[in-house]
């Protein structure tokens, strides 16, 4: 026979310990247990909407995600101005539309046949909360089509109630789909109301912009 009254059963997985053993599917560290912040009390992934990735486990949640469709962006909650200098005349829905041929982006999943275009200095605006969250990314699609060397795709934000519009980037015209990722600032965080836009700086009508997969994650605070 053998003595095994030194002998220990092996530790099974602890949640909080930052190391992801056994049936879990995410660990914070830090003894970080709580429910409510993508990584459950037992060391589970929460659903629906988060993602955990890393060890400890980093944890984010979509506060936003638009894909383009065959329906328009303003019946999906978009809402359209002119931007710049000038007049465009007739209404946002002449100039904000959601279309698939030709040129669908195809860079990889997340970029479809659909995607939204905006007409010479119109501009299509989106509003978000971000109260409760930190850490937010901002990624999304775009590209021009028959712009001319001058035109600038443009993707601002807004912070404040007087909607001064901050540059998350300012490009060239080009004729090839491109993806961008966006951290914004601290001071993006824990606002009720946070707005972004996306357009084309253009006198003539017949030049697009064009922006598809537009997603908003965020941390819990």
């Amino acid at each position: 026979t053998f003595d095994t009254s030194g002998c220990t059963a092996p530790a099974g997985p602890v949640c909080g310990d930052g190391v992801i053993t056994g049936t879990e599917t995410c660990d914070q560290g830090s003894g970080n247990v709580a429910d409510g912040d993508g990584c459950s009390a037992s060391c589970q992934v929460e659903t629906p909407g988060w993602s955990c990735t890393g060890t400890p486990s980093v944890c984010a949640t979509v506060l936003f995600q638009y894909l383009a469709s065959s329906t328009s962006p303003l019946s999906d909650g978009w809402t359209g101005g002119v931007c710049g200098s000038g007049s465009c005349g007739g209404s946002a829905s002449n100039y904000i539309l959601s279309v698939n041929t030709p040129n669908p982006c195809g860079i990889d999943s997340s970029c479809g046949s659909y995607y939204m275009t905006t007409q010479r200095n119109w501009a299509a605006y989106k509003q978000i909360s971000t109260l409760g969250y930190k850490n937010i990314i901002l990624t999304y699609y775009r590209r021009s089509q028959d712009a001319s060397g001058s035109d600038l795709i443009k993707i601002e934000y807004s912070i404040d109630s007087g909607n001064t519009w901050l540059s998350v980037e300012s490009i060239g015209s080009t004729n090839s789909w491109a993806k961008n990722t966006f951290p914004l600032p601290a001071s993006a965080e824990n606002l009720a109301d946070i707005k972004i836009r996306f357009w084309l700086s253009s006198n003539d009508n017949a030049h697009l912009g064009l922006f598809d997969s537009v997603n908003i994650t965020a941390q819990k605070r």
